[in-house]
């Protein structure tokens, strides 16, 4: 079950403080990219009527399906006060289901961020700094877009750098294979490329291969390729 924040209404000068349709788009991409199901709800307030009436209909039917197994959840503690919650066994749900609880520890979120407001920046996984002034703001709304940013560009801005160095890699090896293959748009993680009939088993190779190895992390990337006359198709 998918669900975000009602986003906030743009400042005078244009800027958005959240956004929280784009998170739920990536989401989403994400879960069915990995043939995950999943349903979502509308963006709301926790106090909504919407919500709670999204929650119980979503509870309504977990409680008539037969097979509700395999699942991670990942938890982010603590949760805000009005959140719905509940308290589980943990070692029964993975013993019985393999649901598996994940923790993301808040130390770990208020360390990063008390370090960000020290040296005012954050950095991904390659070393790349972005300088986020709103975290010393005297404004409140700007603080928290800084402390929302501080926490999401490691995460983004290690993904574009990957992104990044995977298009470097697709680029120069079809060059050097004489391949005939043009990389024609980047859109998110994915790369979309423009090859001749007789070179795209060549070319998807070539794709798979430069964007899995592009980084070496201790879980692997996977990269899926797919082929058709146009962009749609191939999705």
């Amino acid at each position: 079950l998918l669900w975000g924040p009602l986003d906030e209404r743009p400042e005078p000068n244009g800027e958005r403080l959240r956004d929280t349709q784009c998170g739920l788009f990536a989401t989403g991409k994400v879960l069915r990219r990995f043939r995950v199901p999943f349903t979502y709800m509308t963006n709301c307030r926790l106090n909504d009527p919407v919500f709670e009436r999204g929650l119980r209909d979503f509870l309504a039917v977990c409680n008539v399906v037969k097979t509700f197994r395999s699942i991670r959840i990942l938890q982010i503690a603590p949760r805000p006060f009005d959140f719905w919650t509940t308290m589980c066994n943990e070692g029964e749900l993975l013993e019985r289901f393999n649901i598996q609880l994940s923790p993301i520890p808040m130390p770990e979120l208020t360390e990063e961020m008390k370090k960000a407001k020290e040296e005012g920046y954050v950095t991904t996984i390659l070393g790349r700094k972005r300088y986020i002034p709103e975290l010393r703001s005297s404004n409140f709304n700007l603080r928290a877009f800084g402390e929302r940013a501080a926490m999401n560009m490691p995460l983004q801005g290690s993904s574009a750098d990957i992104i990044k160095i995977a298009m470097l890699r697709v680029a120069e090896r079809l060059k050097r294979e004489g391949l005939r293959s043009k990389m024609v748009l980047q859109v998110h993680d994915e790369l979309v490329l423009d090859a001749p009939l007789d070179e795209k088993e060549a070319a998807a190779s070539v794709l798979k291969e430069e964007m899995e190895g592009a980084i070496s992390l201790k879980v692997p990337l996977i990269a899926d390729v797919s082929e058709g006359k146009s962009w749609y198709d191939a999705k």
